[in-house]
């Protein structure tokens, strides 16, 4: 299993591990865990510092090895686009203490961007953001979901779905607001 592995990842394997590339080093690590029929796999940061191409290759095999019922993945990392991209339960931990733990789909659903004209702001405002932030153009606040239709439609204000880093920033800015 592991010489099948390794030679559809591409890895030398008359190279020594230590001369590889870290690209290649994770491959290699990849195929070991995965020619063991690990049910779990951990992983530490596994896309940092590798690139592009690589990265989405790692993402596609780890979305594959995930199909499998039998299988999870728990990784740690701090570049939440591959979070988006394979993750299906997020768990934030901030400070030592769990923020949230839910399935990424409802957790990118929950929350919404609005942004609007500096003459809204204390309406918005009154309705009780998690978080504002004024910017020379207006304003942005972010809001529940549920909390934001009402306010969006009466005033006709933009608004977007946020990505896992910008939920994250603004839940952070917010809990550090409430210490």
């Amino acid at each position: 299993m592991f010489y099948r592995y390794a030679n559809e990842f591409n890895i030398p394997l008359t190279k020594p591990v230590k001369h590889l590339s870290k690209g290649t080093k994770m491959k290699f690590a990849l195929a070991i865990a995965l020619s063991h029929h690990a049910e779990l796999i951990i992983m530490d940061e596994p896309t940092t510092g590798l690139d592009p191409v690589f990265r989405k290759e790692l993402l596609d095999i780890l979305k594959d090895i995930i199909k499998d019922k039998d299988k999870a993945i728990f990784f740690s990392t701090h570049i939440t686009t591959d979070l988006e991209q394979i993750a299906d339960f997020i768990t934030f931990i901030l400070d030592g203490k769990i923020l949230f733990c839910k399935q990424t789909e409802e957790l990118l659903k929950q929350y919404v961007i609005i942004t609007g004209p500096l003459n809204l702001k204390e309406v918005v405002q009154a309705s009780q953001p998690i978080s504002f932030k004024e910017t020379s153009l207006g304003f942005e606040a972010f809001f529940e979901t549920s909390r934001a239709t009402e306010i969006i439609s009466k005033y006709n204000l933009s608004f977007k779905k946020p990505s896992l880093e910008e939920i994250m920033y603004y839940l952070v800015k917010s809990n550090n607001n409430n210490k």
